[in-house]
């Protein structure tokens, strides 16, 4: 034991410290030098110090047997390890080993906000879509490129911690939106089409209507010019008989009084078709029993009208 602390105790004393003060090299010097311009203030405890065997320059209050004034060593010095290559240039620094992350350790959070935002911005095109009447079957053609993108921007999504967003963007993509988009197109085609016939069965009262009032309107010229069956009328002589004004058009048809003893027609444009009729359909007011009893009732009226009033007879259209 003697003899090992005696070895050591010479090695101390013999080792040589080299000091680097701003960018100058001094020394080397011994362990007892060192102490000694320490005291007088010559070298101070943060100069730079490297001696053989160390890792790399370091200040010179941690070389072992180096003492401050007024500080007591806490810790015995320990044997430098001798090493065979020259000591670095002052000012390099010498590569520290990398502590190993454990497995545990906390991972910086990542932003997985961008993703999601994409995400329901696609799934909401894709549902905007498919409810479109008619168009909205081409939802399919989208769906097949915007499934597999949100489910691909979900797993993102989990794996940077999104766990609930992450999952009901799953959840979206595989049932949700499939299901969506295999009702809405249908829904909203069969609403369309309920609401179409619905307007057009409107349209197609309307021209009956108009047909209604243009045989009344011939059946009263027929008893006041006491015209024969067959007789041709003209829109323009029925027409103090309708108010003063002309029949309206509702899908752009075209009106026919026809002459007496036969129904007005009404005759679709080529390029509209109305409810259960056809392009170009030609409409009737009825049949010409119909007909016959509405121009029956008409003429009763119009007798019994007559006969209440003054005793001078009603002018006749070629009167006026």
């Amino acid at each position: 034991m003697l003899a090992l602390a005696s070895q050591f105790h010479d090695n101390q004393f013999a080792m040589q410290i080299h000091i680097s003060r701003g960018g100058q090299q001094l020394g080397p010097f011994s362990i007892e030098e060192a102490n000694r311009k320490l005291s007088d203030g010559t070298l101070s405890p943060t100069d730079q110090a490297w001696y053989e065997g160390a890792a790399g320059w370091a200040p010179l209050s941690g070389v072992p047997g180096v003492t401050i004034p007024g500080v007591s060593a806490s810790a015995p010095p320990v044997m430098p390890v001798r090493q065979s290559s020259p000591f670095p240039a002052p000012g390099v620094s010498v590569a520290r080993p990398v502590q190993a992350l454990s497995p545990n350790a906390a991972r910086p959070a990542q932003s997985y906000t961008g993703m999601a935002v994409t995400s329901w911005i696609l799934i909401g095109l894709t549902a905007l879509l498919s409810i479109i009447p008619v168009l909205g079957f081409g939802a399919w053609l989208l769906a097949f490129i915007v499934i597999p993108v949100v489910l691909i921007l979900a797993i993102v999504v989990l794996s940077r911690g999104g766990t609930g967003q992450g999952i009901f963007l799953l959840i979206t993509a595989l049932i949700l939106l499939p299901g969506f988009i295999l009702v809405a197109p249908l829904a909203s085609t069969l609403i369309l089409g309920a609401s179409v016939s619905e307007h057009e069965k409107t349209q197609e009262k309307q021209i009956m209507d108009n047909l209604s009032k243009l045989s009344e309107a011939k059946a009263k010229w027929a008893a006041h010019t006491k015209a024969d069956d067959g007789a041709t009328v003209t829109m323009s002589a029925l027409t103090v008989y309708l108010g003063g004004n002309n029949l309206k058009p509702i899908v752009g048809e075209k009106y026919d009084p026809m002459p007496v003893g036969q129904d007005p027609t009404a005759t679709l444009p080529s390029t509209k078709s109305l409810a259960a009729h056809e392009k170009g359909a030609v409409l009737s007011a009825g049949s010409p029993s119909s007909a016959a009893a509405s121009l029956s009732s008409t003429t009763e009226r119009s007798d019994s009208d007559t006969s209440d009033e003054t005793t001078s007879p009603s002018p006749t259209p070629e009167e006026l």
